[in-house]
C-alpha cells in the first residue's frame, strides 16, 4: 500500500476569486431579497483572501462535513453552524469525496479541473494517512463503500491503453483486487462532471443515473445479487444526473443540473429534490441560493439521520444562456424530513 503521511500544511494559496463572485452569506444577496431561511452556509468560495475553493460537494458524519476542494473538515455545533474548519490538504483537485466508513473517506484526485476523473484515493481521519487504492490512469469517477465489507464500488471511464473497460468494479480494500461488475459505458462520458450513482443502505442495489447527449437522463435501479434492472418512472426537466439514497432506503435525493456545472458556463440552473422510492414521486427542493436570478446547485448528500442535505450552490446563469457560473460554496437545507 502506498501511504503518505499528511505533513506541515502550506498556509496559502492565492487563487482569482472575488467574493462578488462566490454564493450569499445564508441571508441576502446583492439585490436585497431574501433565500429560504432553512439554507445556511457552511463554506464560502471565498471567504479566505488566500485560500479560495471550489466546494461542490460534502459528505456528513455525526456533526463532521468533509469537503473539497481544497480538503477540509467542518465541525457543526449543535444548530448546525460551524464550530471549527480545520484545512487538511490544500492542494489536489479534489473533485468527487465518498460516503464515509468509520474514520476513512474516499476520494478522486482528478487529472482535470472539471470533471472528475483520475486517482482514487483514501483518507484516513484517525491515523492522518492517504494511500491510493487506483492510479490516475484508471480514470475513476466516484466509488461507495458497500456497508459491512471492507470493500468498495468505483466507476471508471475505462482506458483502452491499460485494458480497463468502463463500467462498475468491486474492489477489495485489504488487497486492492478489482472485479467488473457489469460493464457500463456513460453516453458523454466525463462531461457529466462525475458519475452519480449510489449503494442502497443494505448494499443490495446500485443505483446510477443514465446521461446522455440528447435526451433527459434516465434513473436504473440495479440488483447487484440477480443482475435484475429497473428504470424508474420520474420525469426530470434537466441533462445530468446525481442520486443518493436516503439512510433508510425509502427516498432518493437527486440533483439535476446542466451540462457544463463543472465549469463556468452553463445553459440552465440546477434543480435538486426528493423522491419517494414506493410512490415515484418527486418533491423538488427550494435551494436557490441567489434570489436576485438563478443558481446551479449540485451534489447534495444526506445527514447521518436524514433530516437534511449538504450541498454545493454558485450563481448562474445570467438572463441569456449560456450563462457565466460562478465559484462554489457549500450550504445545509435544513429540515427536508
Amino acid at each position: 500500500m502506498n501511504r503518505i503521511t499528511i505533513g506541515a500544511l502550506l498556509l496559502a494559496a492565492l487563487l482569482p476569486l472575488s467574493c462578488k463572485d462566490c454564493g450569499t452569506d445564508g441571508g441576502t444577496n446583492n439585490g436585497g431579497g431574501k433565500i429560504n431561511p432553512n439554507i445556511l452556509l457552511v463554506k464560502s468560495c471565498c471567504d479566505d483572501p488566500f485560500i479560495g475553493g471550489q466546494y461542490r460537494m460534502g459528505t456528513w458524519r455525526e456533526n463532521v462535513i468533509y469537503i473539497g476542494s481544497p480538503f477540509r473538515r467542518i465541525t457543526l455545533n449543535s444548530i448546525l453552524g460551524v464550530e471549527r474548519d480545520t484545512l487538511i490538504y490544500l492542494f489536489g483537485r479534489h473533485r468527487f469525496i465518498s460516503n464515509l466508513k468509520g474514520r476513512r473517506i474516499m476520494m478522486v484526485r482528478s487529472n482535470y479541473a472539471d470533471v472528475s476523473s483520475g486517482q482514487l484515493v483514501e483518507f484516513d481521519d484517525e491515523t492522518l494517512t492517504l494511500r491510493s487504492l487506483c492510479d490516475s490512469t484508471y480514470n475513476i469517477s466516484s466509488a461507495i463503500y458497500l456497508p459491512n465489507e471492507n470493500r468498495c464500488v468505483y466507476y471508471t471511464y475505462g482506458n483502452s491503453t491499460r485494458q480497463v473497460v468502463a463500467g462498475y468494479y468491486a474492489l477489495d480494500l485489504a488487497t486492492l483486487q478489482d472485479s467488473l461488475l457489469f460493464q457500463y459505458v456513460s453516453e458523454i462520458g466525463p462531461n457529466e462532471v462525475v458519475n452519480g450513482f449510489d449503494i442502497s443502505p443494505n448494499g443490495g442495489k446500485l443505483l446510477f443515473p443514465v446521461n446522455r447527449r440528447t435526451e433527459r437522463p434516465l434513473i436504473v435501479e440495479h440488483s447487484l445479487a440477480s443482475g435484475v434492472r429497473e428504470t424508474l418512472s420520474v420525469v426530470l426537466e434537466r441533462q445530468l444526473l446525481w442520486l443518493r439514497y436516503h439512510p433508510s432506503g425509502n427516498q432518493i435525493l437527486y440533483s439535476n443540473y446542466p451540462v457544463g456545472a463543472g465549469g463556468h458556463t452553463v445553459a440552465d440552473d440546477g434543480e435538486i429534490g426528493v423522491i419517494d422510492r414506493s410512490t415515484l414521486t418527486k418533491r423538488i427542493l427550494d435551494v436557490n441560493t441567489n434570489p436576485g436570478g438563478l443558481s446551479v446547485s449540485v451534489f447534495p448528500n444526506w445527514s447521518p439521520d436524514g433530516r437534511h442535505i449538504v450541498y454545493g450552490s454558485a450563481k448562474g446563469p445570467v438572463s441569456e444562456p449560456p450563462g457565466a457560473l460562478s465559484f462554489y460554496s457549500l450550504y445545509i437545507l435544513r429540515d427536508v424530513n
